[in-house]
């Protein structure tokens, strides 16, 4: 089975399609994220919050570019000054005392078809309690 199968069907399985991801999506990179004391290498891998707190390094397939992003030398994403990226901000679930269940992130790397622009408002509407999962779904 091809790892773009395989991809897709973690993907399915862990609800990330069509939970983040239209079903229509096809997957055709694997990202590697790389922490100082783990990594992450495959879709629906579990990790600890603790060791997701810095920023990590993202590595893909260096054969492929996409528009204003370019590697470096050891594989890792160049993002240009000019793109307005938020700061990092590592994982921040409640405590298991609070809400004693796993916690989804997702990393996506996309294809841009512009510029992207983030705006303090748009920061604020994403801060918004999200009902399904004050609801525990």
């Amino acid at each position: 089975m091809s790892s773009t199968k395989k991809n897709t069907e973690a993907l399915k399985e862990h609800k990330i399609i069509p939970d983040v991801l239209s079903d229509n999506v096809k997957p055709a990179y694997s990202l590697t994220l790389n922490w100082p004391n783990t990594t992450l290498e495959s879709p629906a891998q579990e990790l600890g919050g603790e060791e997701t707190q810095p920023q990590p390094l993202v590595y893909l397939n260096s054969a492929w570019l996409v528009t204003n992003v370019s590697t470096t030398s050891e594989g890792y994403l160049a993002i240009p000054k000019k793109a307005n990226v938020p700061p990092y901000v590592g994982p921040a679930p409640q405590p298991n005392y609070v809400s004693p269940r796993p916690h989804r992130y997702c990393f996506i790397l996309a294809q841009g078809y512009g510029d992207v622009h983030v705006t303090p408002e748009d920061l604020r509407e994403l801060q918004k309690p999200y009902i399904a999962a004050m609801e525990g779904k």
